[in-house]
């Protein structure tokens, strides 16, 4: 469920809301609800995931409260019919008590380059080499001011094969 995704729903009104969430690796997320122009939401906090297959609850616990005061809020995963092993979909009906409470349909996006994570991969690749993150991550940096850095982005970054190259070259010295 980490990445990007996002979604749309209509009031009783006919507003529209547009949703952009984002769960990362470290249990962080980011949140922004847009209706009209001038009214946006953001938000940010930690999030869970409870339960098994088929009765998952998605808890977000914000850093700050809602405009009805709540810091946490709850969603149950649904499936679709024939379309339980997508990664690309995610349907959300928010645990509430409401005469109106639709699932929401989100759909997974690559929003901007963003390596899903705070440094994951790094962190994972570190653990799973048995060297020391913070040295690992100084001696990338090096590669990548020395001109040698990876092929993910314009910026350098590594791919998950070039980390696992980089970590057996780091082991080596």
């Amino acid at each position: 469920m980490v990445g990007d995704w996002k979604a749309s729903i209509y009031s009783t009104g006919g507003h529209r809301y547009d949703y952009h969430l984002f769960l990362d690796h470290n249990g962080r997320y980011e949140r922004v609800v847009r209706g009209d122009p001038d009214n946006e939401r953001r938000d940010s906090g930690h999030w869970g995931i409870e339960g098994e297959v088929g009765g998952q609850v998605i808890t977000l616990d914000s850093d700050t409260p809602d405009e009805l005061g709540r810091t946490t809020v709850r969603w149950r995963v649904l499936a679709v019919t024939t379309c339980e092993d997508s990664n690309v979909l995610l349907v959300l009906r928010e645990i509430i008590l409401a005469s109106r409470n639709l699932p929401i349909l989100f759909y997974r996006v690559h929003d901007g380059g963003r390596g899903y994570g705070t440094g994951w991969q790094i962190d994972s690749v570190a653990d799973q080499h048995g060297i020391g993150r913070d040295a690992f991550g100084a001696y990338l940096e090096e590669c990548k001011a020395k001109g040698d850095g990876g092929t993910a982005n314009e910026r350098g970054d590594f791919t998950w094969q070039e980390l696992q190259e980089r970590a057996a070259e780091f082991k080596t010295q």
